[in-house]
């Protein structure tokens, strides 16, 4: 499962350890090496990051509607 074709804004996802709120799903700057999305994130311990999950296991845990 590709993080940007199934991972929304307000899905809760299991991913780096922790439960975490999506905040936003950003495109691949243009150019960039990387060319999977950025998701702004809001960890169960209460750090707001950007990451991608291309290397690590995760799964949605509750989709938003």
């Amino acid at each position: 499962m590709k993080p940007g074709n199934h991972v929304k804004e307000g899905d809760l996802i299991k991913a780096h350890g922790c439960i975490a709120l999506v905040l936003g799903v950003m495109p691949p700057k243009t150019g960039e090496y990387q060319k999977t999305p950025r998701l702004r994130i809001l960890s169960d311990d209460g750090r707001s990051w950007v990451t991608r999950l291309d290397y690590t296991k995760w799964s949605i845990i509750n989709e938003s509607r």
